[in-house]
């Protein structure tokens, strides 16, 4: 997410008038789109859920939230890491309904995308995934997932092939310290400062 949030500095679309307001005006649409599609699919899936009525109302309570409304223009990864956790959960919802390998690989996409966004939201989806094991055990028991763990294998497969996706399939480490020259984020950062480039720091 930072990396798409950056681009339009990177790519010098930028206007150096000194102004914060139109320097990062991009890079903060791109932000706002990121809640404008979150937004909308909490709609269709409320809409999906419990009907139209709720879907409406879900809707406004979204767009009035205090949270939702601070950050759908701060230019941080917060809005995309929330979008793609929320596909995420709903994919997950979807596998859970009917497991076809389809949405087992709609789910690795959205898990590998959410992670890729920010490491916390894996915590939160691992969560999920134990809670639904231990506690729905009657529902999905252990025949469930010795049926499907081709599918679960799949997922998780795919979900890494996104996350190294995202890094531009590089064989350079992914995980480094913050400050290690070969994390692509700094190189974009290094090579904005080498082009005088407008950057968010």
């Amino acid at each position: 997410i930072r990396e798409i949030l950056v681009l339009p500095s990177v790519l010098g679309f930028t206007p150096n008038t000194g102004i914060p307001n139109q320097i990062y005006f991009l890079n903060r649409f791109l932000v706002i789109i990121f809640a404008c599609i979150l937004l909308w699919q909490v709609m269709i899936t409320t809409h999906e859920y419990f009907g139209y009525r709720a879907a409406i109302l879900s809707g406004v309570l979204l767009s009035l939230e205090p949270t939702f409304l601070a950050n759908s223009h701060y230019i941080t990864p917060d809005m995309g890491l929330t979008l793609f956790t929320f596909l995420a959960y709903k994919a997950f919802l979807n596998v859970l309904i009917s497991p076809t390998l389809t949405r087992f690989f709609y789910l690795g996409v959205f898990v590998g995308l959410a992670s890729a966004s920010k490491i916390s939201a894996f915590p939160f989806l691992f969560v999920s995934f134990v809670f639904v094991f231990l506690f729905k055990r009657k529902t999905f028991p252990l025949e469930w997932y010795m049926d499907h763990v081709g599918s679960i294998v799949f997922a998780c497969i795919v979900s890494l092939f996104v996350i190294w996706g995202t890094f531009f399939f590089r064989l350079t480490p992914i995980l480094v310290k913050h400050d290690n020259p070969e994390r692509l984020s700094n190189k974009i950062l290094a090579y904005a400062n080498e082009k005088q480039i407008a950057i968010i720091a």
